[in-house]
């Protein structure tokens, strides 16, 4: 069973608004068996970097923390050129 998802209110998906990106999207791109890109720490918690696409083939950066035994969507924004280059490599491997 792949991780649980974090269902938060709408107003603490801002960063997500701001990017145009709903929340369903970068859930997409994490269910979607993403590539890690590493992680790093951010006031104390761990935040993972995730380049996905979705089902439509948007490609995405999408940076995730956990939260107990759930999956929180911290952001989200569209992926540069480059990364989705590296992205296409990534996935034909």
């Amino acid at each position: 069973m792949g991780p649980r998802l974090v269902r938060l209110g709408r107003s603490e998906y801002r960063p997500l608004a701001r990017h145009s990106d709903l929340p369903e999207v970068a859930e997409q791109v994490i269910l979607n068996e993403p590539v890690d890109l590493g992680m790093e720490i951010v006031e104390g918690e761990q935040r993972c970097l995730n380049l996905g696409s979705t089902v439509q083939g948007r490609v995405l950066l999408v940076v995730t923390t956990w939260r107990e035994d759930r999956v929180r969507v911290v952001t989200a924004f569209d992926a540069i050129k480059r990364l989705i280059q590296f992205y296409c490599q990534e996935r034909e491997r």
